[in-house]
């Protein structure tokens, strides 16, 4: 399970909750969460902003989910 998985879970939010909350479309969210695309800046930056965190803490230097 990736780390932002496990925020938007310990937070009791859906995909489509965090896609609205963050404006990411919730079909792009899932990919990052499950490892199968890599965040653009602006989704590593709205992500990590949202729960407060830093984004190497959630994100690997290629933008891959931690």
């Amino acid at each position: 399970m990736t780390r932002i998985r496990e925020l938007r879970q310990g937070r009791g939010l859906s995909v489509i909750d965090l896609a609205f909350e963050t404006r990411i479309h919730p079909s792009l969210l899932s990919c990052v969460e499950r490892r199968k695309s890599a965040a653009s800046d602006r989704v590593k930056n709205a992500l990590s902003s949202f729960f407060g965190v830093d984004e190497s803490s959630v994100f690997e230097h290629d933008g891959l989910a931690l």
